[in-house]
């Protein structure tokens, strides 16, 4: 697997998520031994809605404020 920044070598790597719950959550996720990039499977998936809302929004009809609506 490689690093969607620096295009670096990933790994597999034991995480721990504190903030989001009263008591430490392990996990496990990829991160680039280059940059520090982290990947889990949460970050995948925003990133993943993120591409998909931006194809959306790109293949809509963009409306400008000094469009007129019709009546």
């Amino acid at each position: 697997m490689h690093c969607t920044k620096c295009e670096g070598l990933m790994v597999p790597d034991d995480l721990i998520d504190m903030q989001e719950s009263s008591i430490p959550m392990w996990m496990k996720g990829w991160r680039c031994v280059s940059c520090g990039n982290i990947i889990d499977q949460l970050i995948q998936q925003h990133r993943d809605l993120r591409d998909s809302w931006s194809k959306v929004k790109s293949l809509s009809p963009s409306i400008s404020r000094t469009d007129k609506v019709p009546a």
